[in-house]
């Protein structure tokens, strides 16, 4: 019979299956495996156990062998391999920075045979590594594999922390990564707030999808939110559901809110959903609500909650807890923020004030300018009156009489109408010689003006000219 021993690889997400043949081998026990890439060191993570025929048949592939237990020098040689991974990521990080920017190096994996190394890295679009892979191998001297992952195998990779305080569920538990919606988010009536159901990855938390399918079954059996109960009191309306508890709040006429467990609801004509409470079942929960009685999961549920629920349930607790703190923690932000604008607003009155009294303080200075520059203006006005009344004087002891002012003006008129005169002339000369050609063509045989004519022409324009000049 075949003995398979389950096994947990460093790199790989999933539990694989390998021949244990005669091996003793104990949960926690490092074993050499070997797999497609060669030989591999891992640890026993399961119990080893015998498996059916259907899951033998069951199997893509034959089962590999566990070659042997690792010895303290495998172990010794597991660290080395580990420390010299270490080491050479931050040599991959720099050699993809300078040939492809848009990828993002996650971790190194030397094979425990020490001729090949798988370098993973992370981008959200494909690219092309064959520049980059020639570099690598110039670098580490081993055969060189480039594998592309996604954001959640990196964080399983790298692993952390999650909101819970404990460790990513998809480092601790492995396995596949299902499809989380916002809709399992909605079921379960939690907060849409974004960094709330948001993981270490970016993605939604895989936690989500733990418990979806105990909500589903619950919100199933019991009635849907505001559906009437008949009681022996009258009706009653579904205020909440505690899934966990599985306990339904009934609101009644008088506003109160009584608790009933989702078991004591009864169904009638055939209906799929509970409808209505016996008395006995009503009385027992109106005698609770009056002594304040508050009920436990373990008398509520008459179901054996098994260890996954219990697990789901911490989670659940711890959950909570991270959201009190998150929002204890938010407020304390809050008020941080409001009192920073409260200085920041006294501090933009106080500015303010300087701004005006600097403004105050420009204007009486602008002010003093202005009656110093009016100063020096009057100032200025009367040293250049006292200037006219000494020439003034200075005039009046050097007189000129008045026909040496008379003859200096003439003189200047004389020279300014006899260049006045010279252009009217020329002028005039100029228009009675286009006239006489204009006549000469239209008369060509009148005879030419003498010479004695022209002369007295001439003479005639130059009188009327002095004529002008003694008159001006």
């Amino acid at each position: 019979m075949v003995r398979v021993a389950p096994v947990r690889l460093a790199y790989n997400p999933k539990t694989l299956w390998f021949d244990a043949g005669d091996l003793s081998l104990e949960v926690g026990d490092s074993v050499i495996v070997k797999t497609v890439r060669g030989q591999e060191f891992g640890a026993v993570h399961m119990p080893v156990f015998e498996p059916s025929e259907e899951q033998l048949r069951a199997l893509k592939s034959p089962l590999k062998p566990v070659v042997r237990v690792a010895s303290d020098e495998d172990v010794l040689r597991s660290a080395e391999l580990d420390d010299k991974a270490r080491k050479a990521l931050p040599e991959f990080k720099k050699l993809a920075a300078e040939t492809i920017k848009e990828m993002k190096p996650v971790a190194v994996e030397f094979l425990f045979d020490g001729d090949r190394a798988i370098f993973y890295f992370e981008s959200e679009e494909r690219l092309d590594f064959r520049e980059l892979i020639p570099k690598l191998y110039g670098r580490f001297h081993v055969r060189v594999d480039l594998v592309q992952i996604g954001v959640r195998d990196q964080a399983r990779i790298v692993g952390g922390l999650a909101h819970c305080g404990q460790e990513l569920c998809c480092k601790r538990l492995g396995g596949e990564f299902n499809p989380v919606s916002i809709r399992m988010a909605k079921d379960q009536g939690l907060s849409l707030n974004q960094p709330k159901i948001t993981g270490a990855c970016g993605r939604l938390m895989c936690c989500l999808r733990y418990e979806v399918e105990a909500y589903k079954e619950v919100y199933a059996r019991a009635p849907k939110m505001n559906a009437p109960i008949e009681t022996p009191d009258g009706t009653a309306y579904i205020n909440d559901i505690n899934v966990l508890r599985e306990m339904v709040s009934l609101k009644i006429e008088e506003g109160r809110l009584v608790q009933v467990p989702l078991s004591d609801l009864r169904t009638q004509n055939g209906e799929k959903r509970p409808s209505y409470i016996k008395r006995a079942q009503w009385n027992e929960a109106i005698r609770r609500a009056e002594e304040g009685d508050e009920w436990h999961v373990s008398t509520v549920s008459s179901v054996k909650i098994t260890d996954n629920e219990a697990q789901a349930l911490h989670s659940r607790e711890m959950r909570q807890k991270f959201n009190d703190i998150y929002d204890a923690r938010a407020s304390q932000r809050a008020s941080a923020v409001a009192s920073d604008e409260t200085r920041e607003g006294s501090a933009r009155e106080a500015s303010s004030h300087g701004r005006k009294a600097r403004g105050e303080q420009d204007e009486r200075a602008a002010r003093r300018a202005r009656g110093t520059q009016e100063e020096r203006r009057s100032r200025r006005s009367r040293d250049m009156g006292s200037s006219r009344d000494g020439q003034q004087a200075s005039s009046s002891r050097t007189p000129r009489t008045e026909s040496a002012r008379f003859h200096a003006r003439s003189r200047e008129d004389a020279q300014t109408n006899t260049f006045d005169a010279s252009q009217e002339e020329q002028q005039l000369s100029a228009t009675h010689r286009k006239r006489r050609i204009r006549s000469a063509r239209v008369r060509t045989d009148a005879p030419a003006p003498s010479a004695d004519v022209t002369t007295q022409q001439a003479a005639l324009v130059h009188r009327r000219s002095r004529r002008r000049s003694h008159e001006l």
